[in-house]
């Protein structure tokens, strides 16, 4: 472009001063003067506004590390919904939720598979992404296990979501874990039964093979059964099974009059439709696997009555519980369950945690954020914080199964 006049004319790259006379000299020297000065603040501007932009817009990655497929398949997928959900609710006020309008969350969701390997690669590229805060899950307990480590010599916060391993936050003040331990819900749901029903001479203890966590909440609940005085039978099949005809044979046989349930919900199923099958008919325990849909679903009468230790309950009063309720039946089609809730309360404690950071969310600050957080909650009764030792600081919540409900229980 060229402006012609008085003297001078401007090209796009610059200023070319006509020298006609004394008086054009002068006024192309102020233009000149006003020019690079307009200049300058112009791009003054521009750099603020893009220092501003890049201070106060805070776009938090979450990594979430999950099984979506396999026999554990439900629980990551109920997880994720639960995620989705609370992660929405966020966004839409983050005012309220983070703190900040100009904070948000993104929720990264990743199918960990069911092998060590996946799990841990997947931790490694969240890790080495400084836009990822932090990670959270796995749900299969040898994978939170093998992450622990990881995340605390990396320095790279882990919030274990579900998984019911014992001692997985003994890593350090990187690893914290929200759900109960399968011991500790083996033991209650034991203690509960038995305390309704003193005389109880046989139990049975279904567990598996190959899984870890299992095997122990399984051990943990032949010993809560052998110390209220009854006589105890037990087996095991591997994780991915369904056939449990030879289980629920060796249960029969020796007379058991109740089952605790260590495997998968689809395991459970199997067990149960197999012991109907054969006319038995046992009274069941379990955790969070016999408060799945698919079991309750497809359990009919002979789970009626069923008791089950459990970090989520559905029948918690309150407008919190009320409205994830109502937002997980529209987002699934059928009502949440433990895994859900694990994954909705997950993401508002995360949020809690940002909300008490000012300035920047850094990984430590975080951390030492998300290890203090009081929140009204889906879990722990109604109130959710963390244990001195960065679990679950509530005891777990007692179901039973009324025709296809879950009541809560008081023994």
């Amino acid at each position: 472009m060229q402006l012609r006049g008085n003297g001078f004319q401007v090209h796009k790259g610059g200023v070319t001063m006509l020298l006609h006379n004394k008086t054009n000299v002068t006024r192309a020297k102020n233009f000149s003067r006003r020019f690079v000065l307009n200049a300058v603040a112009i791009a003054a501007l521009g750099f603020s506004l893009t220092v501003a932009h890049s201070a106060t817009a805070q776009e938090i990655k979450l990594g979430i590390i999950d099984t979506l497929e396999g026999n554990a398949a439900y629980v990551g997928i109920a997880c994720e919904a639960g995620v989705k959900i609370a992660v929405d609710v966020i966004n839409k006020d983050p005012e309220k939720y983070l703190g900040s309008k100009s904070r948000s969350i993104v929720a990264d969701t990743r199918n960990g598979g069911t092998t060590l390997t996946q799990a841990l690669a997947l931790a490694r590229e969240f890790a080495g992404d400084p836009k990822y805060l932090a990670m959270l899950g796995p749900s299969l307990t040898p994978q939170a296990i093998a992450l622990g480590p990881f995340a605390q010599q990396s320095k790279f916060p882990l919030l274990i979501m579900n998984s019911p391993g014992s001692d997985l936050t003994a890593p350090g003040n990187y690893v914290l874990a929200q759900g109960q331990s399968g011991v500790k819900l083996a033991e209650d749901v034991v203690r509960a039964y038995l305390k309704t029903h003193p005389n109880t001479k046989r139990a049975g203890v279904l567990s598996t093979t190959d899984n870890q966590a299992i095997i122990v909440s399984g051990e943990a609940a032949e010993k809560a059964f052998k110390a209220g005085g009854a006589e105890v039978t037990t087996f095991a099949v591997p994780f991915a099974s369904l056939d449990y005809a030879n289980a629920i044979d060796a249960m029969k046989k020796a007379n058991v009059e109740v089952i605790y349930m260590g495997p998968p919900a689809a395991a459970v199923t199997a067990a149960v439709q197999q012991a109907r099958r054969v006319n038995f008919k046992p009274s069941y325990l379990g955790y969070g696997n016999m408060a799945s849909p698919t079991v309750i679903e497809n359990g009919g009468e002979a789970i009626d009555g069923s008791l089950i230790a459990t970090d989520y309950d559905p029948n918690l009063p309150g407008a919190l519980n009320a409205g994830f309720i109502e937002a997980f039946k529209k987002a699934t089609g059928n009502p949440p369950d433990t895994y859900g809730a694990h994954g909705f309360n997950a993401i508002m404690l995360v949020a809690s945690a940002i909300k008490s950071i000012s300035g920047e969310v850094t990984r430590d600050k975080f951390v030492e954020a998300l290890a203090k957080v009081k929140i009204e909650s889906v879990l722990a009764n109604g109130m959710f914080s963390f244990a001195p030792d960065r679990t679950v600081g509530a005891p777990a919540a007692l179901l039973q199964i009324v025709g296809k409900d879950l009541k809560s229980y008081k023994p």
